[in-house]
C-alpha cells in the first residue's frame, strides 16, 4: 500500500515532548569523546598502506585514529 493511501488521521499530534531524551544508548568508550568530523588529506601511497595493513572487518578509519591515539599517548 503507497504511503499517501494510508489514513493517518485517527493518530493524534505528538505535542508534548518533555519527557524525550536525545542519544539514550549512545555511550562512548572510556577514554573517547564524541567524534569530531573531519577532513584528511593523505597522499596514495600512505593509504594504500593502511588498507594493507588494516584487519578484516576493521574500518581503516579506526586504524587510523589507533595510531594516532598511540603516538598521542607515546608523547
Amino acid at each position: 500500500m503507497p504511503d499517501e493511501d494510508i489514513d493517518l488521521s485517527d493518530i493524534p499530534p505528538v505535542t508534548d515532548f518533555s519527557g524525550w531524551r536525545r542519544a539514550l544508548f549512545f555511550r562512548p568508550k572510556p577514554g573517547e569523546g564524541p567524534i569530531q568530523p573531519t577532513t584528511l588529506h593523505l597522499d596514495a601511497v600512505t593509504m594504500a598502506r593502511f588498507r594493507r595493513h588494516t584487519a578484516e572487518g576493521q574500518i581503516v578509519d579506526a586504524a587510523m585514529e589507533a595510531v594516532l591515539r598511540q603516538h598521542a599517548a607515546a608523547e
